[in-house]
């Protein structure tokens, strides 16, 4: 049998009109049992669920008899019946605590897993762009040496090795040319 969340109120209000049913009369007692057995009923019908044997089986129907009578045959009266009858009830009010913890657990569990698969998604994402970062890096670094190299080359002087005979040849333009330019003047 199953306690939904609006029936848990009810449930909760006739246990405690039960512990006060204790102290009552055989024919209060008996009363509070019939009327818990209607609403338990009840319960069933709202959710479509059969009755459960409990409430017809381990639960005796009462006859409130004059006293006389009770002391005359006890089969018809059971005075222990009534905390029984809270026990049972007191186990489907835990059942539903009971439940409504476990759903909650699943729905903490659910939420954690899938933080948890949100959060090695990042970590990928993560490792990714670090690969890439590092690669980034790498390539810059190619690129300042490359940089640097082609700066030295560029400022620096060059020099021409000439053997002896190029050396005189060169030598005797410039001494032809500078005397072409002494004449003109």
């Amino acid at each position: 049998m199953t306690i939904t969340d609006k029936q848990i109120d009810i449930l909760d209000s006739l246990l405690i009109e039960g512990v006060a049913s204790l102290s009552s009369s055989p024919k209060g007692k008996k009363e509070y049992i019939d009327k818990a057995k209607n609403v338990i009923k009840s319960f069933c019908t709202e959710n479509g669920e059969p009755f459960p044997d409990w409430i017809d089986l381990t639960i005796s129907p009462v006859f409130i008899e004059n006293d006389e009578l009770t002391k005359q045959s006890e089969k018809g009266y059971y005075p222990d019946l009534l905390p029984h009858f809270l026990n049972i009830l007191r186990e489907l009010q835990s059942q539903y605590y009971s439940r409504m913890q476990l759903e909650e657990f699943r729905k903490q569990t659910y939420e954690s897993s899938k933080q948890t698969i949100e959060a090695q998604e990042q970590t990928k994402e993560a490792q990714k762009a670090n690969k890439w970062t590092v690669l980034a890096i790498v390539i810059s670094g190619f690129a300042v040496v490359v940089s640097i190299v082609a700066l030295c080359l560029s400022t620096s002087t060059r020099t021409i090795k000439v053997d002896e005979t190029q050396y005189q040849e060169i030598r005797q333009h410039c001494l032809i040319d500078s005397s072409v330019k002494r004449d003109t003047l």
